[in-house]
């Protein structure tokens, strides 16, 4: 019966530890207040980062959108966000703070961050603005860069980082949020935990069938 109750105890301790392990940080697209919008109005979204679970040295962001559906208008980094990311990442050049649109590729590309003491918590990156082309169903969603160097690295490992990235879908001059959650690594000390918690149960329904007068 003790046993029984340490193995209760057990599994209750790893549920709680794999709930906070696969917590992973996040970029999201997000309505900046407006969400309804007409043919030919102009939308605001924020870029948003949160890195509360684990923090990163840095990374880059491409926004992908279908040309044809919605105009890009312009990117705006955040004047509080510039004083936290490194200049020397965010600005390579002088007055150099604007990502690259992709025009005619529905692709804002390589918009970077970073700090080599690291970025934790919650931010807004900047705004985007498109103009709604159309009304019928499309969606703007942020990716990790596929220019050299956009991997989300650790500030605590040194190693790439699993992201969460949520975007937003338009359908009838509506914005919603939308999303998808990639796999997240269980961490090795969690593979640990369960090796060590396999001979436990084991050896529990052994004595327990020893107590009912089962074979062992």
């Amino acid at each position: 019966m003790k046993i029984n109750k340490k193995i209760m105890l057990a599994v209750a301790v790893f549920f709680s530890f794999s709930a906070m392990s696969v917590k992973a940080s996040s970029v999201s697209v997000v309505p900046a207040g407006q969400t309804v919008v007409n043919v030919g109005d102009t939308f605001v979204l924020d870029l948003i980062i949160d890195f509360s679970a684990s923090p990163t040295l840095g990374g880059g962001i491409d926004i992908n959108y279908d040309s044809t559906m919605v105009e890009f208008v312009k990117f705006e980094f955040d004047s509080d966000f510039l004083k936290l990311s490194d200049p020397l990442l965010t600005c390579p050049g002088a007055n150099n703070c604007s990502p690259i649109d992709q025009t005619g590729k529905g692709k804002v590309e390589n918009i970077v961050l970073g700090n080599f003491m690291g970025i934790d918590n919650k931010h807004t990156v900047g705004t985007l603005s498109y103009i709604l082309n159309d009304y019928a169903f499309t969606s703007i969603n942020p990716a990790v860069t596929t220019a050299s160097g956009g991997t989300f690295v650790s500030a605590t490992t040194n190693e790439p980082m699993s992201l969460n990235l949520y975007g937003v879908n338009l359908h009838n001059g509506v914005i919603s949020q939308s999303g998808g959650i990639p796999s997240v690594p269980i961490p090795a000390t969690m593979w640990l935990f369960i090796s060590g918690l396999f001979p436990l149960l084991l050896k529990a329904a052994r004595v327990t069938k020893g107590i009912n007068g089962e074979k062992l």
